[in-house]
């Protein structure tokens, strides 16, 4: 965690400034520069995070989250222990800001989102409930991982945005 956060600083600097040197515990460059320049309008920085220290770490160095959860035997608790993570998170982020874009993986959940529409829908309103802004799934699959019939995502494609 240490090295990733080192590295994710000298990015964000390596994206704003012309040249960057850094004498850093993992890392060092002298005079460090993208071709052409800085970026004017920088991609925005999504960090990942799971445990509290990343999930703390992406509130205070991040433009937005992105999380797979903990590993869990049911949805529930599947869900309580992403709750958790979005309290820890709330507590970190700079200035309170709630509109920060936070990605879920619905993938990483026991169950496969794209087994039904309803299963998909209690998991898309579980997530908005918690304030993600987004969720990610996989294309489905004929075989693992990510097994899901293809008619459950045209469905869910078809109804459109909410």
């Amino acid at each position: 965690m240490d090295r990733f956060q080192e590295f994710a600083g000298i990015l964000d600097r390596t994206l704003r400034d012309d040249h960057v040197s850094i004498d850093g515990e993992y890392y060092r460059a002298r005079d460090m520069r993208l071709v052409g320049g800085s970026v004017r309008d920088r991609v925005p920085m999504l960090l990942a995070g799971n445990g509290p220290r990343s999930v703390r770490f992406a509130a205070s160095a991040g433009d937005g989250w992105i999380t797979t959860g903990t590993g869990a035997d049911s949805l529930d608790d599947w869900f309580d222990g992403i709750a958790g993570s979005v309290a820890t998170f709330d507590q970190a982020v700079a200035d309170g800001a709630t509109s920060v874009p936070r990605y879920l993986s619905l993938d990483a959940s026991p169950r496969n989102a794209l087994e039904s529409v309803d299963l998909f829908d209690e998991m898309v309103g579980r997530a908005d409930e918690l304030s993600f802004t987004d969720v990610i799934v996989h294309w489905p699959r004929d075989s693992e991982p990510y097994r899901a019939p293809l008619d459950v995502l045209e469905s869910v494609v078809s109804r459109g945005l909410r």
